[in-house]
């Protein structure tokens, strides 16, 4: 009894010690202390990532160049055969874009309205995509202009030259030499 009495005790030591140390780390960043023995230990969770929502589900942005077709101002909108872009499926196939009041129009680096856009024009547009809708934000026209800066030279009709008479050479009298003949003297 007397060997259990002294097993008993040195486990009671060494354990003794131990208790104080473990709990002065549980308090410490970046250590773990183990659970008493039939205690539930919880492990902190970190929350998932969360995406940031869209605004605006299902529009993306769009950009896309290409020839203008045909224009409608009534209905706000212009129709234009893609060429290039980001949209790769889109090329070669003609689109209609809705023009708003916000939406900025150029042509030739000079501010331009809808109607301002002719057939032809190369054109760079910018907007926003939602199903199959398009709607433009910014729309950049480059094409031949119809009104220059400076005037183009006009074609100035030459003068037909004129006939004019020029007076025929008249014919003058010249004097014929008179030649003198003696005349015969009555003597």
């Amino acid at each position: 009894m007397r060997k259990t009495v002294v097993v008993s005790l040195l486990a009671l030591t060494l354990s003794i010690p131990a208790a104080p140390a473990l709990a002065a780390s549980a308090g410490k960043l970046g250590t773990h202390a183990r659970p008493a023995a039939g205690a539930k230990h919880a492990v902190p969770t970190k929350p998932a990532p969360t995406k940031p929502a869209h605004t605006k589900p299902g529009r993306t942005q769009f950009v896309a160049a290409g020839r203008l077709v045909s224009v409608d101002p009534a209905g706000g909108t212009l129709t234009f055969t893609v060429h290039g872009g980001r949209d790769k499926a889109l090329r070669g196939h003609a689109i209609t874009v809705t023009v708003t009041s916000a939406t900025v129009i150029r042509r030739n680096d000079n501010g331009a309205a809808l109607t301002d856009l002719l057939p032809g024009d190369h054109l760079n547009v910018k907007g926003t995509k939602s199903a199959t809708a398009y709607t433009a934000t910014r729309v950049s026209a480059e094409g031949a202009d119809p009104t220059p800066s400076s005037p183009a030279p006009t074609a100035t009709a030459t003068p037909e030259p004129t006939a004019s008479a020029t007076p025929a050479p008249t014919a003058t009298a010249t004097p014929e030499p008179t030649t003198s003949t003696p005349a015969a003297s009555a003597v």
